[in-house]
């Protein structure tokens, strides 16, 4: 297996001859003083992971170390061991789970068939369920998660798409919508086979300056929205996307338009022989309303590459992999699910991976809205130059819009989409020379060892909730209409925001107004989330995030173990290091802390040296105060 490995005895007497991988070999060398910031043996195998780059002096690289002269260790018997060797009776093992052949229907998917060839691949089946397979591909460093049902559900609509769509009571900035859309709708959605399908509008009618109009199509069979259909005023034509899932989750892929001018995928009209010429709406109008007829479950693949278009299959490669430029682990995002939101010809040079990102680097932790997607497109060609980078951010408030007013002139600018003056996403498309992206990387990479082996920055220790009991504790509201509180805006006690109560509902649940206008309105919070402006300020570390008084006897038992696992992995040294290494949302923040020392590696190395050699410094958790310190 990978020479970086370290192999460790099973512990027992039951275990003679049998090995397991424990942890790796891999430790930062220090080359400012020529000294190994994570062992204390000077023997080190030099060969670096990137032997044609050589890293800055004074910036410690990644060296293995060598097997002779370093003590054999030992491993508990425990059913979570990676890849175990059975020398007694010639057996290896992956997670206790014995190896096999990947299934013929997941080896044979298009997309893994396109990732790893047509070749045979060994398999452990790490967990099944009634709905999906979890497979761990051995020695390939990546994880596939087998969907063979398909979702009978569509996404959930949410209540501002109440209005159904007719076109004699469209409002009269309005009334260019049925000019485009009753054509179609009348010859492709009107049935009889399928059913007639039923559109949805904003209950909010569009503006004046409103340039695109959105419909959402019912699924005739499940319900929910199946169809979005995006109209546009001046380009006087339409484009229809439809629901399909990817593991339970809902994207909307492009199959027709009455133009194929206006698109981003490659369509092509029809040029099969006809008897008379299409109707004018028609003429450069390509696809099928239906790719495939509606039944209980939403498609996959509406391309036809697949044998089973309802089946999925989620790849996700590991952090380790060097194909890997995120810092944490990367999921699979094929090219069928973004036809119609990015160019054809993107999608035919680069494989887009959407990395574990919740929001933008940008924005200070806590504050970005969900729905935030990043995904990096790496080249087909191994020569390939650039990288591509796309976003999706959440604009505007839905909730926000209805409580101040649809006629409120706040809610425009950047609160809305321009072209629709509606709240909406947007996808932004940046390329990058893919060598300052491997160099950037490579950067964040030796920081990181750099600051877990100083012990500098730290993972954010794990947030504890009360207990659901302790919200029935008096049926007595706490607050009334008018008091200024704060509120757990994420759920978890990292971020209280300023608020209003508006509300008071019988069942003690509160509606909010927010100081901040990028959480929008709040509708029934319960109480366990809310507490008196400024609360948050005066709690001592620990207390009230992790442990309250009055505690239950069983919160108290968990208590205590968290603080006996705290402890005990200070005595196993593989464990510790487990534990040092920082959360995928810090590394990916580590620019900041370069850019704080001007850019320059070196001078950023030797200040976090520095910093914590200062009597009194404690590690950090947050990023951006490492940055400023």
């Amino acid at each position: 297996v990978d020479a970086s490995n370290r192999w460790s005895i099973i512990r027992g007497v039951h275990s003679v001859g049998r090995y397991a991988v424990a942890s790796s070999r891999s430790i930062a060398e220090d080359k400012a003083n020529g000294s190994e910031s994570k062992s204390t043996d000077n023997s080190t195998d030099k060969s670096t992971d990137n032997e044609d780059e050589d890293p800055p002096n004074g910036s410690p690289s990644l060296a293995k170390q060598l097997s002779y002269d370093n003590e054999v260790g030992e491993v508990a018997d425990t059913g979570m061991l990676g890849v175990e060797m059975d020398l007694q009776i010639g057996q290896m093992t992956l997670r206790s789970r014995h190896l096999q052949a990947l299934e013929t229907d997941v080896a044979n998917h298009p997309d893994v068939s396109l990732l790893f060839g047509d070749s045979t691949m060994q398999a452990s089946l790490l967990e099944r369920a009634d709905h999906r397979k979890r497979y761990r591909l051995v020695g390939l460093g990546h994880e596939l998660q087998y969907w063979h049902a398909g979702h009978t559900a569509c996404p959930p609509m949410s209540e501002e798409w109440e209005r159904d769509y007719d076109p004699s009571e469209l409002a009269d900035t309005e009334k260019w919508i049925a000019s485009i859309f009753e054509p179609v709708r009348e010859a492709m959605f009107n049935g009889p086979n399928p059913p007639p399908m039923q559109f949805m509008m904003p209950e909010r009618p569009l503006n004046e300056s409103a340039e695109v109009a959105v419909l959402i199509g019912l699924h005739p069979n499940i319900g929910g929205p199946f169809k979005i259909v995006y109209l546009f005023r001046r380009l006087k034509c339409l484009h229809v996307y439809e629901c399909v899932s990817q593991g339970r989750q809902w994207w909307f892929t492009l199959h027709l338009t009455t133009d194929t001018r206006y698109t981003l995928r490659e369509m092509q009209p029809s040029y099969a022989p006809r008897r008379q010429p299409y109707p004018a709406w028609w003429q450069h109008g390509a696809g099928q309303p239906y790719p495939a007829p509606p039944q209980g479950a939403l498609m996959n693949d509406l391309t036809g590459i697949s044998k089973s278009p309802m089946n999925s299959v989620i790849i996700i490669r590991d952090t380790a992999d060097p194909r890997n430029l995120s810092g944490g682990k990367e999921t699979f995002v094929p090219e069928r699910l973004l036809l119609g939101l990015l160019p054809q010809c993107m999608l035919e040079e680069y494989l887009f991976w959407q990395d574990e990102a919740l929001e933008a680097t940008a924005l200070t932790p806590g504050t970005g809205k969900p729905g935030y997607k990043r995904l990096r497109g790496y080249p087909r060609d191994k020569d390939g130059e650039t990288i591509m980078f796309v976003e999706f951010n959440t604009i505007g408030n839905w909730a926000d819009m209805m409580v101040r007013g649809y006629n409120d002139t706040s809610t425009s600018g950047p609160n809305v989409i321009e072209a629709t003056q509606l709240p909406g996403r947007s996808v932004r498309v940046q390329r990058r020379p893919k060598v300052s992206v491997e160099a950037e990387f490579g950067a964040r990479q030796r920081l990181a060892v750099q600051l877990e082996a100083l012990q500098l920055l730290v993972k954010p220790k794990a947030a504890k909730r009360k207990s659901v009991e302790k919200e029935a504790k008096s049926d007595e509201p706490e607050w009334k209409v008018g008091d200024k509180v704060e509120f757990d805006a994420e759920g978890n006690g990292q971020k209280w925001v300023a608020a209003e109560v508006t509300k008071v509902h019988k069942d003690c649940h509160y509606d909010l107004d927010p100081s901040e206008a990028w959480v929008g309105a709040q509708t029934r919070v319960p109480p366990v989330f809310i507490q008196k402006n400024g609360a948050h300020k005066e709690v001592k570390q620990g207390e009230g995030v992790w442990h309250w008084e009055g505690m239950s006897d069983s919160e108290d038992e968990d208590w205590a173990e968290d603080q006996d696992a705290d402890q005990g992995d200070n005595d196993d040294p593989d464990a510790k290091a487990a534990k040092d290494a920082i959360a995928f949302e810090q590394f990916d923040r580590l620019d900041l802390v370069l850019e704080a020392a001007g850019g320059d590696e070196d001078v950023c190395m030797s200040a976090c040296r520095h910093l914590a050699a200062v009597p009194g410094v404690n590690p950090f958790t947050d990023v951006t105060k490492l940055a400023a310190a």
